[in-house]
């Protein structure tokens, strides 16, 4: 099994070759200058990241899948952009740069499906921040209702240049006790309705109640100064499902 695999990171860049406008701009926001150093954290394929060194910000990445900083790398290359993104866990990352602003975009911390391993994770963060710098992490909260589906379905299917498609399917199983969503995710590459190569991964995703995440980030030892709507700076409420904290270290 191979978390976010060469199949699943072609799927990915086929299905979402640009960040949403909204979402960049609302990251895009927290660039005061372009002397900052900014990293994103989990930044997969470059999405993000691209843009925002084509636009000359000195920012950086990891990530913990090798097939999605190749295909970032590549991305970069093609565009003769000095890309600077490295192999690692959130819980392992560490650097001899201290950063202005940490961000991720998408929710990735919520695939961190141990208690241990999120806290391991965001002291990590926190540790390569300088003195006041921002931390903005984005959550999906338990006001989303996870199903119970143990038949595949297939969910997307995407043509790649060479005329040979990628398919998805998906299984669902949700422990509403714990909050915990597992996604049972297959990719199928078909050439001429035959199957040729296939990839599997398990997706966890972790939902938590608003005040319960803002009390892990401060368990950590991040300052709270704000707690978002998705993409605005409106304040949450208790019925959004994706939520945004602005933080920084003390």
């Amino acid at each position: 099994m191979n978390f976010y695999g060469s199949l699943c990171t072609q799927l990915y860049d086929l299905d979402k070759p640009k960040p949403p406008e909204d979402e960049f701009d609302f990251y895009l926001g927290y660039f005061k200058n372009k002397d900052i150093k900014i990293l994103e954290a989990m930044c997969g394929s470059g999405r993000f990241l691209i843009p925002f060194l084509e636009m000359g910000y000195d920012i950086e990445g990891f990530d913990l899948s090798e097939d999605m900083l190749a295909a970032c790398r590549r991305k970069a290359s093609k565009r003769n952009l000095n890309c600077r993104v490295m192999n690692s866990k959130a819980k392992d990352f560490k650097s001899d740069i201290k950063y202005d602003l940490i961000i991720t975009p998408g929710g990735s911390f919520v695939t961190i499906k141990e208690r241990e391993k999120l806290l391991e994770s965001l002291k990590s963060m926190y540790n390569c921040l300088k003195p006041n710098g921002k931390f903005v992490i984005e959550i999906l909260t338990d006001n989303i209702k996870g199903s119970n589906n143990n038949t595949w379905k297939q969910s997307k299917a995407l043509e790649r240049e060479d005329g040979k498609v990628i398919v998805e399917s998906n299984q669902s199983q949700y422990d509403q006790s714990n909050k915990l969503i597992k996604y049972p995710l297959k990719y199928e590459l078909i050439d001429g309705g035959e199957i040729i190569e296939t990839e599997s991964m398990d997706l966890y995703i972790m939902l938590y109640g608003i005040h319960e995440f803002k009390e892990i980030l401060e368990e950590v030892g991040f300052k709270m100064l704000k707690t978002l709507r998705a993409y605005t700076q409106e304040a949450a409420t208790p019925e959004d499902k994706t939520v945004i904290y602005e933080c920084s270290k003390k």
